[in-house]
């Protein structure tokens, strides 16, 4: 794996950015979404998770990742649209919440 191209850089950097914006809207939307009952707020959680995967597609690429990396990253995807998920079922079955 060769260093990233100064050209990159920028590219890397915003794409990084992203990846934490996006990551939080989704994980936050998928809690008010679930709370509040919205399926509109649902999709927007579900729309910032596509947004989530792109700039992870993005960073990837400028940074040329390849091989393990990649399934690494994919990982990563499959385990952040599940995470919220899981808690939010850990949460209400803890606090017996009739919301869950």
């Amino acid at each position: 794996m060769e260093p990233v191209a100064p050209s990159l850089m920028l590219t890397a950097v915003t794409a990084a950015a992203l990846v934490i914006l996006l990551g939080a809207a989704y994980a936050g939307l998928f809690a008010l979404a679930r709370l509040r009952g919205d399926r509109r707020l649902h999709a927007l959680a579900l729309m910032a998770y596509a947004g989530l995967a792109g700039a992870v597609a993005l960073l990837g690429i400028s940074l040329g990742l390849d091989g393990a990396w990649r399934i690494l990253v994919a990982l990563m995807l499959i385990g952040y649209l599940v995470a919220p998920r899981a808690i939010w079922h850990l949460c209400t079955r803890t606090h017996g919440s009739q919301d869950g």
